[in-house]
């Protein structure tokens, strides 16, 4: 999820090399730096760098599971019984019908001939997401259609 994190907000990997094996040395020893552009607030930095703590008995979420992580500070503006309950606008909400669906991934990723992968990926991705914010809460409707969901699972 760090890794995640920190890929959607900085734009590359926090230990990217395009040697993959230097890259995974600096995964398992490199301190973890961010760069000074894109500026991403210090509640950002912190939680990524709780979740990519390499002792995994001390990484964000490992005493507390889920309940931990949305303590965090970085996401002291969510309320989370209205976003369980779905009360809350979205900034954006992408049209997801007829062939325009496309148009809401980069071109660059659309063109790859992976395209459909890269979109079941964050599909599955958000879907689980979505399950760990409402995985104690029976009443949870599922986030997206069944149809989707068998390309999914």
């Amino acid at each position: 999820m760090g890794i995640l994190a920190y890929e959607t907000m900085i734009g590359i990997p926090p230990f990217y090399h395009q040697n993959t094996s230097t890259m995974y040395e600096l995964i398992q020893t490199a301190t973890l730096k961010f760069p000074p552009a894109p500026e991403i607030s210090e509640d950002a930095k912190d939680f990524i760098s709780k979740l990519l703590v390499r002792d995994v008995k001390k990484r964000l979420g490992t005493v507390g599971d889920f309940e931990e992580i949305k303590k965090h500070s970085w996401f002291k503006d969510i309320d989370w019984e209205k976003l369980y309950n779905k009360k809350i606008v979205p900034p954006f909400k992408p049209k997801v019908t007829g062939d325009a669906w496309m148009d809401n991934f980069d071109q660059e990723f659309v063109q790859e001939g992976n395209s459909s992968n890269l979109i079941f990926f964050f599909i599955s991705f958000f879907n689980r997401g979505y399950e760990l914010v409402c995985r104690n809460k029976p009443r949870a409707a599922q986030p997206i259609s069944k149809g989707i969901q068998q390309n999914v699972e």
